[in-house]
């Protein structure tokens, strides 16, 4: 039960308290939000008898599958739809030879 209280305080009232829970906070029509589907079959979301406990004490960010942002899927299947991972390793790499790393 506690736990559920918190996802309740840190979604629907953390907008209420930013004044902003006519737009966002819950999934409902109209409202804007960004969803991450997670996958349950990944050893640090085992056993997932209890779903938010695991999330809270568990989830490391790996089980992240599919995240949608404001409506537009911008990871699908862990694969990244709006950035080129290979340029960004190339300015990276481009930035770390520069500064000698």
């Amino acid at each position: 039960l506690e736990f559920r209280r918190v996802l309740f305080r840190s979604t629907i009232n953390g907008a209420r308290a930013l004044q902003l829970g006519n737009i966002t906070g819950s999934v409902e029509k109209g409202k804007k939000a960004d969803l991450a589907i997670l996958r349950l079959d990944v050893p640090s979301m085992m056993p997932n008898n209890n779903l938010l406990a695991a999330l809270s004490y568990s989830a490391n960010g790996s089980e992240v599958d599919t995240v949608m942002i404001d409506g537009k899927i911008v990871m699908e299947n862990r694969e990244l739809k709006t950035v080129d991972e290979e340029k960004v390793y190339y300015h990276v790499r481009e930035i770390c030879r520069k500064v000698g790393l």
